[in-house]
């Protein structure tokens, strides 16, 4: 079968993407705004998914499909933001012919999905507030998935259709698209060919996905207006007001600017409009979402507040049907006089992670010989060693000295994803450093355009998007086990691998979930750093100079050391079958990536490093060294 580049004969193998902006200064305060957007819509929704799965009181049919629409918002604005923020910051901003259809077609699979499921959402509020007592009954558990599938089916059919019709026609130049993504009327606009038909097209495709949708949605609140004006109680009235509410924002921020994208003739394209219209169905209205659905919602809201210990007493039979509400961490050793002496060695360990990182990251600041890529790197790793190693010691330190050693279900989850969160944030750090020491050995002509601030900046806010969704993951699925008893975790803090062992229920998922997601989140980063090594050493291989060959190895020695110390025990704790884990192995390799890394951190990035060694005799006053 021919493949539509080959159909549709086009001369055109990529395009360039001129994004929101042409002007640097702009451009650099566009990609704060919209990375902070980007993470504040993950977390966001993220946070909306994990309170409907765990609060036991928001398993009905409307929160369901919310969750279906947060998980739909988190992946339509990772279709076009992560590529938005890096051709922000990076110069080269092609896309290839595959990776343009292949965007163009998950975003649209995602938007139609979203029209869909606003439709859905409004049959579901008519259906409980018009017909109370038969709303279990016609929105039960089988229904609604039935329902979400359909909404699926036509979204991809309607996606296929588009796309097929927009990249059947031949692009011979230009190839520069006046947008931040490949959307079809942007990409259009290049064809060199009538695209009557196209317009068409779109418009019967719009109709149909976009008016019909909104129709139904409107009869539906009509519907529901009618019935809520029969209510006498003005108390009823406002409750159920107060419920479609949130969802009519939603609906008119997302129908109006889509609407008004893909139905128009093709004679009204105007590029700068088009781009702040998709901005705003795109990325504005997934923003939203949570912050619509939790400020006006009360249930949302107390199960936040329940989540964290400040609604009452938390129990685990409000989350997921258990009977416990706080754990015991039993951390090293029982024994009273062990303890004194774990406890010195622990905060003297502590101490030293806390100065030497803070020093390291002082020293970098300070010295504009350091102002470099690599060494910006190195300061954001003692910051998150810094920060990694205050997650748990501060409290196994307290455990080790106090007999109460209890910790809330609330304050589990919180150590637990907040450890995870910096955990994989600084698995993925390892990687970019290894790119970086890639481009200094083997592109060192153009290696201060390539690592450009904005670059590094944008890498650095990608390894911290990664930590967000896979702390999240290893979260959520640990914590939606059912924990009975006995309550003793054997362990200095709440880690995955050590609460799963006290679930009462079968965690053959769990194992699953683990192993898949350490894969991509501690083996790809490896094997992304063993790849990139590789070609460091052939590349320095190739270097005559001897000395020249020592220098390179020298640069890229210590994190080698770092990265086998960090990634070898995340994997054989992370990546085996829960069954295998000992207890007290499980301990010490905790030890080793939380603990020992942090501490040898700063030591092997300044015993083995000039650079850094001159920085602080100067910082010291011992060494008058020239800037």
């Amino acid at each position: 079968m021919q493949s539509l580049g080959k159909e549709n004969y086009s001369s055109v193998s990529d395009f360039i993407l001129l994004g929101l902006s042409s002007e640097s200064q702009v451009r650099m305060a566009l990609f704060t705004f919209f990375l902070l957007l980007y993470l504040i819509t993950l977390l966001g929704n993220g946070l909306i998914i994990t309170l409907i799965y765990l609060d036991s009181h928001l398993h009905t049919p409307m929160y369901f499909f919310l969750s279906i629409l947060s998980l739909v918002d988190m992946s339509y604005v990772s279709t076009t933001m992560p590529q938005m923020l890096v051709n922000m910051v990076y110069p080269r901003r092609t896309i290839s012919w595959g990776a343009c259809v292949a965007q163009m077609f998950i975003f649209l699979v995602l938007g139609i999905a979203e029209c869909v499921l606003y439709a859905i959402m409004a049959y579901d509020r008519y259906v409980a507030i018009c017909f109370p007592l038969h709303y279990t009954l016609l929105m039960s558990r089988s229904v609604c998935i039935k329902i979400v599938t359909v909404c699926w089916s036509i979204s991809i059919a309607g996606a296929l259709i588009y796309t097929v019709f927009t990249m059947r026609l031949p692009y011979c130049g230009p190839r520069k698209i006046n947008h931040f993504f490949c959307e079809v009327p942007a990409v259009l606009k290049l064809a060199c060919a009538d695209t009557a038909l196209n317009d068409r097209l779109d418009f019967i495709l719009g109709f149909i996905l976009l008016l019909v949708p909104l129709s139904l949605i409107l009869a539906s609140y009509v519907r529901i207006l009618a019935s809520i004006l029969r209510n006498h109680s003005s108390q009823g009235r406002l409750k159920s007001l107060s419920t479609c509410a949130s969802h009519v924002t939603v609906v008119i921020m997302f129908y109006g600017p889509a609407m008004i994208m893909y139905m128009r003739p093709g004679s009204w394209y105007d590029p700068e409009r088009d781009k702040k219209l998709a901005l705003f169905y795109n990325v504005v209205s997934a923003f939203f979402n949570p912050i619509i659905y939790s400020l006006r919602n009360k249930d949302v809201k107390g199960a936040f507040l329940k989540i964290l210990g400040l609604r009452g007493q938390i129990t685990m039979r409000d989350i997921n049907q258990s009977a416990l509400t706080e754990f015991i961490l039993l951390g090293f050793a029982p024994n009273p006089r062990i303890n004194p002496l774990l406890f010195a060695f622990f905060l003297v360990f502590y101490l030293l992670i806390l100065v030497s990182n803070s020093l390291l990251i002082t020293l970098i600041r300070q010295d504009s010989r350091l102002h470099t890529p690599m060494y910006f790197f190195i300061s954001v790793l003692s910051m998150l060693d810094v920060c990694y190693t205050t997650t748990t010691v501060p409290q196994m330190l307290v455990h080790i000295l106090s007999q109460k050693r209890t910790i809330s279900f609330a304050r589990c989850v919180a150590q637990m994803y907040i450890f995870l969160l910096f955990g994989v944030t600084e698995s993925w750090l390892f990687s970019i450093m290894s790119v970086d020491r890639y481009m200094a050995i083997c592109q060192p002509l153009r290696y201060k355009v390539i690592m450009s601030r904005w670059v590094c900046l944008a890498l650095v806010g990608i390894c911290v998007a990664y930590g967000v969704v896979g702390g999240l993951c290893y979260t959520f699925f640990a914590m939606r086990l059912p924990y009975c008893g006995p309550n003793e975790i054997d362990h200095y803090f709440c880690e995955v691998p050590a609460v799963l062992k006290l679930a009462c229920a079968d965690t053959a998922l769990n194992d699953l979930v683990d192993f898949i997601t350490g894969f991509n989140v501690i083996v790809v980063p490896l094997s992304l750093v063993v790849i990139v090594y590789a070609n460091i050493f052939a590349a320095i291989m190739k270097i005559r100079s001897a000395q020249g060959r020592i220098k390179a190895f020298s640069t890229c020695a210590s994190h080698i050391t770092v990265v086998t110390m960090f990634a070898i025990p995340c994997i054989i704790m992370y990546m085996s079958p829960g069954s295998d884990s000992l207890s007290n192995n499980g301990k010490k390799m905790a030890l080793f990536y939380n603990i020992a890394t942090a501490f040898l951190n700063p030591v092997i990035y300044s015993l083995r490093n000039k650079d850094v060694k001159k920085a602080f005799l100067k910082l010291m006053g011992w060494c008058n060294a020239p800037e």
